[in-house]
């Protein structure tokens, strides 16, 4: 979703009659709401999450922990997920250990129960520290690069 999107209750409307009209199950739609962009116009933001959990989707904030105010952005918006920006990635192995403000904010979001995905790993080094931080979702070359299918042999 973009900025303009969350403006616009047009946008809404549409999105409710199409899912609708589709018959598919709301539950099964995680919609991304950019961090910047709720920050940008929180009433707007707040209205649409809010309208789109009631239809019974699920929302994800990505580029979590770019600004000062994620975590009141979280606390108020209450996301089922949350995508970790790339640069608040960067904290995580500083000197070889896990920063511990971070460790700590993942530790938050489970207790909190709202999902973290970590994107772009792309080696064993951060998968490692990614679990040991406790972050459950993972995205990135390390698994695959993008493909149309998955290629993956888990029993190899």
């Amino acid at each position: 979703m973009t900025l303009s999107s969350l403006q616009s209750q047009q946008m809404f409307n549409w999105f409710r009659q199409t899912l609708a009209e589709a018959k598919v199950p709301a539950k099964l739609i995680c919609l991304q709401v950019s961090e910047a962009d709720i920050q940008a116009n929180q009433a707007a933001a707040t209205k649409f999450i809010n309208g789109v959990r009631k239809i019974g989707c699920k929302i994800c904030i990505k580029h979590f922990g770019l600004s000062e105010a994620s975590e009141q952005l979280c606390d108020k918006n209450k996301p089922d997920l949350v995508k970790l920006d790339q640069t608040y990635l960067n904290d995580i192995d500083l000197d070889g250990k896990t920063n511990p403000a971070f460790t700590d904010r993942i530790k938050q979001l489970n207790k909190d129960k709202i999902a973290c995905i970590a994107p772009m790993v792309e080696d064993t080094r951060m998968l490692s520290r990614l679990w040991q931080a406790g972050v459950p979702f993972i995205q990135g070359y390390y698994l695959q690069p993008p493909k149309p299918e998955m290629e993956y042999d888990f029993f190899d």
